[in-house]
């Protein structure tokens, strides 16, 4: 039994030993913490349950698309199917519409874009969403009201309000509707991500007054994205029995809305209900579990380091035990007596641990909220502090076992009678080679696979996209209350602001489009070619609709044909440009120059040039279809602007009212900002594998030495002779490093024949990761490096100087 007088025993011996003590505080508590942290994380993303009431029993319907069984559209869904859904009450108990979309407050200065949710009423109900002033919507302004009432965010309130006690008499404009302010939610109030990762609702409005068009509010052979349902599921429901149900229903009014057009493909729907932790959580938790793993060989590796040290010490504290047994100690008091000073040390780590996994909390809900759900809820929890102590009480019996093992209680008994020669501790050949050897077996494992995300990540950020994209501005048009207008009305107003755009001192050229090859949030969209009018054997295609400037100022390369001029443009001629990947699935020979095929009606357009594919960072280029028009209800701008030139929203907006004061900047980015988006996750893998690899070769480092620093102090006299006798110091060093390296090689060994099964498990398993000989051959490269200069740094202090300082144990 441990009492308060060995405590304080122990103390005092540590602090005697401060740098002993405070290096196996700082080593262990760093690594522990880092553990610790990555534990807090995973805790909140697998075990935690959800911040909204019965969230066992919340799900999100989603709609998907087939043809001939094979997925053509993933989370699209029928306007008319969800709102049947929502009014049929035989599965959910509580359901909800939700829409998710951007808007210009029009009657605020700059035209701020918001984030927009438009809901049914029971939306924030479900998510039980505390509110810090108002009311949520009420059954009076649900489907079909048209009530102009609005909810917005504390954040909202905050930022564009400044807490205005006054907020609940003021109002919100969107298009030409002015929306009063009924609801305030509280600060504490964490929305479901349920749509994209970091997205925050800044205003929920009625789903009344949501801008899908009319004729598609009644159009079953539409599907649109953005649009779902959220429901709680009444007690005893299954949920995949439910989706099937619900699908079955759905797809037989789709083959109704189907009937009597001809066609070859199989066409069928299927609506999925999907728990809400799984979609908020998607693949993130193996990301992060993946990082916890790094984070665990990382403090194997650092209590290989402690268990050298500690060793080390207990050797020279031999003395200090032999009085203990002479005085009557037994092998547990000797055991009890180590675990209380190996006890307070582990404290000292696991305080440490908690401090920087408080620290790294913090620091991850201010920088990873787009890239880690959940992360706004992170806290440092009890689960967390069990753990950390939990692992802390593990180490420090691992750490006593260890040394006590090691303990020659016969030894020590005869030490005082031998005036204290002989030992009785002292680290075996094979303890030190097993510490070296699992060292480097798990720095091995580590860095092979830090190495081999890091090299796949570095090539995707280094790819180049096919195409330049410095100097180029896209935007997203919001066109207010336009959107009933003519359709000729719009296009000359489009024809105008670019036109406006090309005067403009700083452009050099301005294109109107639907979308880019990367974009920030708009989906592209997907439609098809046949070869002919009964549309059998359709290719689907990512679809541009481009006007004369478009290739041109992307300077996307062709590898055969032309570009549309300005005049065919004007002419109306049906021509389309396809890609690479296009041509060669509508061609085995890609020949499709001068050929004619049927999109979207029963006139064919004529394909009059190919376009390079473009190369995107780890995604297969998609067949892409480039055609001319002019697309007036999602309007998107691509501007090149002169070097250093770019355009600010205030400046386009100015050009925009000049034409029509309805236009206003939705979005605004450069193809910079797409492509560092795009790459944001790569970015963030380059710098996690760089810390792994650089931390497991530090650690690697220091207990390797530990060790070998030990050997070589056992073999001082040896060495000593031998360069007595005349072997010179490259020869000591020669020698020394063979001893050296034979542990080595066996922990690489042992990490190949870990790496190589997980290596083929990678290759059939759903990860992308393509390895790199490079990935492979580097580590253990490394690691021998890293012996050599650590056996070189152990024995310089008794090759750099005579045989006699090494015959005296001096100098």
């Amino acid at each position: 039994m441990i009492t308060t007088k060995d405590l304080s025993i122990a103390l005092q011996s540590l602090s005697r030993a401060r740098s002993y003590a405070t290096t196996i505080i700082l080593t262990l508590g760093i690594t522990l913490g880092a553990l610790v942290a990555l534990f807090n994380l995973n805790y909140q993303l697998l075990a935690a349950p959800l911040p909204y009431p019965d969230e066992d029993r919340l799900y999100v319907v989603n709609g998907n698309l087939y043809q001939n069984k094979q997925l053509r559209l993933e989370n699209n869904s029928q306007y008319p199917a969800l709102v049947e859904i929502y009014k049929n009450d035989s599965f959910f108990e509580s359901s909800a519409l939700v829409y998710f979309w951007e808007d210009v407050v029009r009657n605020l200065s700059g035209s701020p874009r918001v984030n927009v949710s438009y809901v049914s009423p029971e939306y924030l109900q479900l998510a039980g969403a505390p509110l810090a002033l108002g009311r949520q919507f009420n059954t009076d302004e649900g489907l079909d009201s048209r009530v102009p009432v609005a909810v917005i965010s504390y954040q909202t309130w905050e930022q564009m309000f400044r807490r205005s006690p006054n907020v609940l008499e003021q109002s919100l404009q969107f298009g030409e509707v002015d929306f009063r302010i009924v609801g305030v939610t509280a600060k504490d109030f964490i929305e479901p991500q349920i749509y994209k990762q970091g997205r925050q609702t800044a205003v929920w409005l009625p789903w009344d007054f949501n801008d899908t068009q009319v004729e598609r509010r009644n159009n079953w052979r539409g599907f649109l994205p953005f649009r779902m349902l959220t429901g709680k599921l009444k007690p005893g429901i299954d949920p995949a029995s439910a989706g099937h149900e619900l699908s079955t229903l759905m797809d037989a009014q789709y083959q109704a809305a189907l009937a009597g057009r001809s066609s070859s493909v199989e066409r069928s729907v299927e609506y999925r209900l999907t728990p809400f932790a799984n979609k908020i959580l998607g693949d993130s938790a193996t990301r992060t579990l993946m990082v916890m793993g790094g984070t665990l060989v990382l403090l194997l590796i650092a209590c290989a380091n402690v268990t050298n040290l500690i060793l080390s010490r207990a050797a020279k504290q031999q003395r200090n035990m032999a009085i203990q047994v002479a005085l009557g100690a037994h092998k547990k008091h000797i055991f009890l007596a180590l675990l209380c000073e190996i006890g307070l040390l582990m404290l000292g780590a696991a305080l440490l641990s908690l401090l920087l996994a408080l620290g790294s909390t913090e620091v991850l809900r201010v920088m990873a909220t787009e890239q880690i759900p959940r992360i706004q809820e992170l806290t440092l929890n009890w689960q967390t502090l069990v753990f950390a102590l939990l692992c802390a009480s593990l180490l420090a019996l691992f750490f006593s076992a260890i040394v006590s093992r090691q303990v020659n209680y016969r030894a020590l008994n005869q030490m005082l009678q031998s005036s204290g020669k002989g030992s009785g501790v002292q680290i075996s050949p094979l303890i030190r080679k097993v510490l070296i050897s699992s060292q480097v077996a798990m720095t091995s494992l580590l860095i092979v696979a830090s190495l081999q995300i890091f090299l796949q990540a570095n090539r995707l950020i280094n790819q180049p996209f096919g195409f330049p994209l410095d100097n180029v501005q896209v935007m997203t048009l919001n066109i207010g209350n336009l959107r009933s207008a003519p359709t000729t009305e719009r296009e000359s107003y489009l024809k105008a602001i670019r036109q406006r755009l090309l005067e403009h001192p700083k452009v050099q050229n301005a294109s109107l489009s639907l979308n880019t090859p990367i974009s920030i949030s708009r989906p592209l969209w997907t439609t098809s070619l046949s070869h002919d009018a009964s549309r059998q054997n359709p290719v689907m295609a990512k679809t541009t609709v481009v006007d004369e400037n478009y290739l041109s100022i992307l300077r996307m390369p062709l590898v055969a044909g032309r570009h549309i001029n300005a005049a065919e443009f004007s002419d109306n001629n049906r021509m389309m440009l396809v890609n690479e990947t296009l041509a060669q699935q509508l061609e085995p020979d890609g020949e499709v120059l001068g050929k004619r095929y049927y999109w979207r009606g029963d006139l064919p357009y004529q394909v009059v040039g190919v376009v390079r594919n473009a190369s995107l960072p780890g995604k297969k280029e998609p067949a892409r279809l480039f055609v001319r028009g002019i697309n007036v209800s999602y309007p998107l701008l691509v501007l090149r602007h002169k070097p250093h030139q770019p355009l600010s929203t205030t400046e386009i907006n100015r050009e925009f009212a000049e034409v029509n004061r309805q236009y206003k900047v939705a979005e605004l980015f450069s193809l910079e900002q797409a492509r560092d988006l795009l790459l944001s996750n790569d970015r963030v893998s380059v710098w996690v594998t760089t810390a792994l690899t650089l931390l497991a070769l530090s650690l690697a480092a220091i207990g390797i030495f530990g060790v070998l620093s030990y050997s070589v102090q056992l073999r001082r006299t040896e060495l000593g002779v031998r360069m007595a006798i005349g072997a010179r110091p490259a020869t000591i060093f020669y020698h020394t490093l063979i001893d050296s390296l034979t542990p080595v090689i066996i922990g690489i060994a042992v990490a190949t024949l870990v790496v190589v099964p997980l290596a083929l498990w990678l290759e059939q398993s759903e990860f992308s990761i393509e390895t790199s000989l490079w990935g492979w051959l580097l580590p253990p490269l490394f690691i021998i490096g890293l012996t050599a200069s650590v056996t070189l740094l152990s024995v310089w202090k008794i090759i750099n100087k005579p045989a006699v300082y090494a015959l005296q144990g001096t100098g």
